[in-house]
């Protein structure tokens, strides 16, 4: 499966396909979202997969990598998680952490993907 079709499914499964109110969800226009899903079938920019992991409670790993579940798992260990007294404390506070968390997370998978297309890059230049 593309990545241009798990965004499909995403809308599909979450949005009952109306990419209208997903792409209101996520914070892009309807045209970012048609040219993803649309027939020109583009390559979502770094900023849209972001927005559609943050926004949309989407798994990172599985809408770059076709890893893991479609949706975030809310049980993930994660350093940056605030107390429930910190939450209790200063909520602003807790939610920017929070999302500092989710781009720590994306851009971790971003980073992995990468590196795994430059290892791929490498081993297509060792064959012979």
């Amino acid at each position: 499966m593309t990545i241009n079709e798990r965004f499909k499914e995403v809308i599909k499964s979450l949005y009952n396909g109306n990419k209208r109110a997903f792409s209101l969800r996520i914070g892009v226009s309807p045209t970012v979202v048609e040219n993803v899903v649309g027939t020109r079938n583009g390559n979502p920019s770094f900023e849209v997969i972001y927005k559609v992991c943050a926004n949309a409670n989407i798994n990172p790993a599985w809408l770059i990598l076709e890893k893991g579940e479609m949706l975030m798992d809310d049980d993930l260990d994660i350093a940056m998680e605030p107390s429930e007294t910190y939450h209790r404390t200063d909520p602003e506070e807790a939610d920017y952490l929070l999302s500092l968390k989710e781009t720590v997370s994306v851009q971790k998978d971003l980073i992995s993907l990468l590196k795994k297309q430059l290892e791929d890059q490498d081993n297509e230049e060792e064959k012979p």
